[in-house]
């Protein structure tokens, strides 16, 4: 039976998942948040609709959950109204709750309950991630080929670390590919899609250019916790933490509001 003391949370992919465990298990998020499964078994469906998929049954069961969803190029408004469309396709309401003073548009709470019983409500925190001011960061000899993103997701915050030359240097599978060079090859690779009308508009994309440059193999939740690791190990304490806060902070607050706000769920 699952730990009533834990909060399952849900992503749209497995290096989301793997992001967000490595927090957990490194103690940047509560170790209340669930990060034994679900990206370890079969049922993960995958993206944004897959993610709802698999947290209908937990919510069904009488179950709090945490969603933490990619802001793509979406606003928090279209956001709520995915989030309620999607749940009422499964038969299940969801009715967003008051914000306290202190509430970020990047964390929406609701109330959802089920057609078959009204009576046991839980609660949802939908988290949003992702980082617009990637578009202002510049890596080897000034370069920045993430400044046409314009969908935003977890990877800004892997680009982010990535992009920091003592990081990337830590990480002995990209040694091979020098730090200045990769990064203006992928500058250049860039470039050169985007005069062919394919400018490249999310960083994951960008990670998966910057492994093909790299040869780097592993996958892309492997490549997320050594990338996690290694920052860890060589970015001082304070500067890391500072890194990680936008990312951390409403994933933090979100799980206080589902978790402390009521009685519903459990």
């Amino acid at each position: 039976m699952p730990d009533a003391r834990k909060l399952p949370f849900f992503c749209e992919g497995r290096d989301d998942y793997a992001v967000v465990e490595w927090l957990v298990e490194n103690g940047h998020l509560p170790e209340v948040l669930d990060s034994r499964q679900p990206r370890k078994v079969e049922r993960l469906h995958g993206g944004k609709d897959g993610m709802i998929d698999d947290v209908v049954p937990a919510l069904r069961a009488g179950t709090s959950a945490l969603i933490i969803r990619d802001a793509d190029d979406d606003d928090p408004a279209r956001i709520q109204a995915w989030f309620v469309k999607s749940l009422a396709a499964h038969g299940l309401t969801a009715v967003r709750e008051s914000d306290p003073p202190d509430c970020s548009s990047s964390r929406l709470l609701f109330t959802v309950t089920v057609a078959t019983d009204p009576s046991r409500p839980v609660r949802v925190g939908v988290v949003i991630v992702g980082d617009p001011g990637i578009k202002e960061l510049s890596a080897a000899g000034g370069v920045a080929p993430w400044s046409e993103v314009t969908s935003f997701a977890m990877d800004d915050y892997l680009v982010r670390l990535l992009a920091r030359e003592d990081v990337y240097g830590g990480i002995s599978e990209l040694k091979a590919t020098p730090y200045a060079k990769a990064f203006q090859k992928l500058d250049r690779f860039t470039g050169l899609l985007r005069d062919n009308g394919l400018p490249v508009q999310t960083c994951k994309r960008l990670l998966g250019l910057l492994h093909g440059i790299t040869g780097y193999r592993a996958s892309p939740a492997t490549f997320a916790e050594r990338l996690l690791e290694k920052a860890a190990q060589v970015i001082p304490p304070a500067d890391f933490k500072k890194l990680i806060e936008p990312l951390v902070s409403p994933i933090r607050f979100a799980t206080e509001g589902v978790l402390g706000r009521g009685k519903g769920g459990r």
